[in-house]
């Protein structure tokens, strides 16, 4: 009974383990064709259109001449074209000449905001957004940052003037003294050339002369009417900052506790400082007399 009792046991786990794996097998047959049919449709994709975009074939620099030789076509996802581009060298240069007003890199798209019109010549006019004004500064070695500002750089502009300050009434009379203050006059303003020079590609310092900077109306009046009231500096900032900060005008005092000493004239009733004594004087009353002791301040 024993044995019996253990075979059928046997047969009952081989017959049990078959009918999975059949069972098994069978739902993955189906369920294949179903998996391979999804991913099908997936990996299928609508055909990407590209069309022809004329690019730089070499660098191009603020008045570079455009032509075949520095031009070539290459082809462009036409769901991506940039704004202005060209299609064809031919189309470009089919009424003239044109000349690049801002640095192309190779291979970069050639875009009608960045060359002139037809038979145009690349001038100063052209590279300036509309609405702005071009406004010259005086600089020199210090206030030109050494010559390391450059075409395309930002700067800060600073304005250094004197000042008359009140220091008290002397009676009916005011007494009064000449001082200097330092202003932040304007922030991140684009510098468009350095001298005559207006390559924003170059990397060489150079000391200037005059600056020309590109601001709107309204702060070109002020740069020109600061001009006439004291000395402009620039402040070189690093590239990418758009920081603003808070305006603050800078006095003398602001430098630091030290007050040089001012010269006394000589017919002056005032004692020179070594002449000054630091000390106090004590008044002692006693019944018959009264008497005064110059006593060291502490």
């Amino acid at each position: 009974m024993i044995k019996k009792a253990i075979i059928f046991l046997v047969l009952t786990v081989l017959v049990g383990g078959g009918f999975v794996f059949g069972a098994n097998y069978l739902l993955n047959q189906q369920g294949q064709p179903q998996v391979t049919a999804a991913s099908m449709i997936d990996v299928v994709k609508p055909e990407q259109k590209f069309r022809k975009v004329v690019v730089a074939s070499k660098p191009l620099s603020f008045g570079t001449i455009l032509e075949s030789g520095n031009l070539t076509e290459i082809s462009w996802p036409q769901n991506a074209l940039p704004q202005g581009a060209y299609g064809s060298i031919e189309e470009m240069l089919k009424d003239g000449s044109r000349v690049a007003l801002r640095p192309i890199e190779i291979n970069e798209p050639v875009l009608s905001s960045k060359i002139t019109g037809s038979n145009e010549k690349a001038s100063l006019s052209q590279v300036i957004a509309e609405g702005n004004r071009a406004v010259t500064i005086r600089v020199n070695d210090v206030a030109g940052v050494a010559g390391f500002i450059l075409p395309g750089d930002r700067v800060d502009v600073v304005l250094t003037r004197s000042v008359t300050i009140q220091t008290g009434i002397d009676g009916d009379r005011r007494r009064n003294k000449k001082s200097s203050i330092a202003d932040l006059l304007l922030q991140g303003v684009r510098v468009l050339t350095v001298d005559q020079f207006a390559d924003e590609r170059s990397d060489q310092p150079q000391v200037a002369k005059a600056v020309t900077l590109e601001l709107n109306s309204i702060d070109a009046q002020k740069v020109a009417l600061a001009s006439t009231v004291g000395d402009l500096s620039l402040l070189l900032r690093s590239a990418g900052d758009q920081s603003v900060d808070e305006p603050k005008t800078i006095k003398l005092s602001d430098l630091g506790s030290f007050v040089p000493p001012q010269p006394v004239k000589a017919n002056s009733l005032v004692p020179a400082p070594s002449a000054i004594k630091n000390v106090s004087m004590v008044v002692v009353r006693r019944p018959k007399a009264t008497q005064e002791y110059e006593v060291p301040n502490q």
